[in-house]
């Protein structure tokens, strides 16, 4: 089916990318998280080099079948532990809010966790 297809490829297309100590998960549906340890501290930068290289790996290169040519869309929340906070829990909440964010404004955009806008989220 065509639908296992795209996320073997997607997943495959995550784990081919070459930055250090990265773990890439399935987390469930068409949800996957990367997980990296020992970043500098400098994240925000990080977090662009990491969206870079979605882009460049995963978003910008379709993938056929059948003789179709078919374009990954997705949207990435970033969370930084010991930044953001020390719970994984929190931490996978937090990451997950991002992204969410990042759909509210369209696909193939990240953004990085904003404890401001969670607050006031979780104020509605």
């Amino acid at each position: 089916n065509v639908g296992d297809m795209y996320l073997v490829e997607f997943a495959r297309r995550l784990e081919n990318i070459s930055l250090p100590n990265k773990l890439a998960i399935r987390i469930a549906g068409d949800e996957f998280g990367l997980y990296f340890h020992d970043i500098s501290d400098d994240y925000v930068s990080f977090a662009g080099v990491v969206w870079d290289n979605i882009s460049a790996h995963v978003i910008n290169k379709p993938f056929s079948v059948s003789n179709v040519d078919l374009q990954f869309k997705l949207s990435a929340g970033m969370a930084v532990y010991g930044v953001h906070t020390s719970h994984i829990y929190d931490l996978i909440d937090y990451a997950d809010f991002a992204m969410y964010n990042a759909k509210k404004s369209g696909k193939n955009s990240f953004r990085l966790f904003d404890a401001a806008a969670y607050e006031l989220a979780k104020g509605d």
